[in-house]
């Protein structure tokens, strides 16, 4: 099945500048921990030889920082990380170094190929955090959160599957909440009505900084895949 999403993309990929570092880091760990674009077969074969009862999504992750920290909090999870920023990529890997972690796996490519990918393990949780709000109404077709992207999500997620999503831009917080509203797979709760295990207390990134230097308002989603 193909979505809207995919032929109308919602990121666009940029390098940014690379410190001879994170240039080791990113040909010491090609294809072992980050699979760049166009190697999505061989980041699929990786995934499928780890064995993992959970499978954590983390779209977006920016500089790493929630990625690291999901893989911290949840050891005995597979966080899949997809970020087609390169620079974000470098960053997170140079962490991933220094902290030791081995439940990392990073796709620098379209989510949808996994999500698309009806012979992939299905996937526990999933993170969104500060997506692109792409603020002119000219652009909110490139919004990353659709109703499709829920539908998609639905189908490939396990029953009972936590999606967490944040952002600090009101407009895309409304429209959020009617994605929500339109369908009828998931389930909106709060933190507070969370269970211990689920409550991931995430780290203010500097994404979300920027937001509350600017006086943004941050709005979180919690919901739960009907079993």
């Amino acid at each position: 099945m193909n979505y809207p999403l995919r032929s109308i993309k919602s990121w666009v990929s940029r390098i940014g500048s690379l410190s001879s570092l994170q240039k080791n880091m990113l040909t010491q760990y090609m294809n072992i921990r980050f699979f760049a674009t166009g190697d999505y077969e061989l980041f699929k074969q990786t995934v499928l030889l780890r064995s993992a009862e959970k499978i954590f999504l983390d779209i977006g992750f920016g500089d790493g920082l929630t990625l690291i920290t999901l893989a911290q909090q949840y050891p005995d999870a597979l966080i899949l990380g997809f970020e087609p920023h390169l620079s974000g990529v470098a960053h997170c890997l140079v962490k991933i170094k220094e902290l030791g972690l081995d439940n990392i796996l990073i796709f620098q490519g379209d989510v949808l190929d996994y999500l698309e990918d009806r012979t992939m393990h299905k996937a526990s949780r999933v993170h969104i955090y500060f997506s692109d709000p792409w603020p002119k109404v000219r652009h909110y077709k490139r919004r990353l959160i659709q109703v499709p992207f829920l539908k998609l999500l639905a189908e490939r997620l396990m029953p009972g599957s936590l999606i967490h999503f944040a952002t600090d831009w009101q407009n895309y917080a409304q429209h959020i909440t009617s994605c929500f509203v339109e369908q009828d797979d998931f389930v909106l709760t709060s933190f507070e009505q969370l269970p211990i295990q689920d409550q991931f207390k995430r780290p203010v990134t500097k994404y979300e900084q920027r937001g509350i230097n600017l006086g943004h308002t941050i709005t979180e989603f919690y919901a739960y895949l009907k079993s």
